[in-house]
């Protein structure tokens, strides 16, 4: 039901009847939604979701050595650019699974679609403030 809005991705294919998830990741294309690079257009779109009543939430914000204490010193996230980006633009949509029902589910992605919305009117004035104050 998102699948046509500009800028999505889901990570793995949805309608793949060998998989079931609980959780539903994404990622955005910040360019695509008028945003530069970097986390700035993620954390908009997770908190815009979240006020709108979807249970939206971003797993990782730094590589996985970075969290562990023996080994963080000897890496760098700048070594590993496409994890870099990869990070700054996942997240992904919680509870999908029963008892969730398909009204659920359409509810969820009316407030994608709310979102987008408001993206598509206000992305490059929404986007320059956001990256202006980080």
């Amino acid at each position: 039901m998102i699948r046509e809005l500009a800028g999505i991705l889901p990570l793995f294919n949805p309608s793949d009847g060998n998989q079931s998830m609980l959780n539903f990741p994404l990622r955005i294309e910040p360019e695509a939604l008028g945003f530069g690079p970097g986390p700035a257009a993620r954390d908009f779109v997770v908190k815009s979701l979240q006020a709108e009543g979807v249970p939206i939430w971003v797993w990782l914000t730094k590589p996985v050595f970075e969290y562990l204490p023996g080994i963080r010193d000897d890496w760098r996230a700048a070594d590993f650019p496409n994890t870099a980006k990869l990070l700054d633009t996942m997240f992904y949509v919680s509870e999908i699974a029963p008892p969730n029902n398909i009204e659920v589910m359409k509810l969820y992605a009316e407030a994608f679609h709310k979102v987008w919305e408001a993206l598509y009117k206000l992305g490059p004035k929404i986007a320059g403030s956001i990256e202006r104050t980080g």
